[in-house]
């Protein structure tokens, strides 16, 4: 007679008849003496005749083409409108982020040193900079 785990683990292939007659007859023989094998086996049965159901249910007519015209209308490109206002205004926040940081760039020192009249000097490691490359501060070996 089978023990439970290996009658367990069998159920589904008895009850959608992959068994040889042989482990069919064990198996019943197994079922008529062991309750829990029996409970777990009728609930393995209802589950195989529920997907018997769903499999022999036709699809209908038409069905993926009515899915093919409901995706391709919700994918629907935006209007040229408002693409061409979306790129229009992507070109100029580039344009004026270039033209920003050429500023940046470009500005003179003695404007940023904080030279004023307080403070006549400014940030003097900043008008230091200006007149030595950065080198002799990386490689100062004094």
């Amino acid at each position: 007679m089978m023990n439970e785990q290996h009658t367990t683990e069998r159920l589904w292939e008895f009850h959608l008849g992959n068994l040889s007659e042989e482990e069919n007859r064990q198996m019943e023989a197994h079922l008529e003496a062991c309750e829990s094998c029996l409970r777990e086996s009728e609930v393995v049965k209802q589950a195989v005749q529920e997907i018997v159901v769903e499999r022999s249910q036709e699809v209908p007519p038409f069905l993926y083409t009515r899915i093919q015209g409901r995706l391709e209308s919700v994918r629907k490109p935006a209007p040229l409108w408002k693409r061409t206002l979306v790129t229009s205004l992507g070109t100029i926040l580039l344009l004026v982020s270039i033209w920003g940081g050429v500023k940046l760039g470009t500005m003179d020192v003695r404007q940023t040193s904080g030279t004023s009249v307080e403070n006549p000097m400014g940030n003097l490691a900043i008008n230091e900079m200006v007149n030595e490359p950065i080198e002799g501060y990386l490689f100062d070996f004094k």
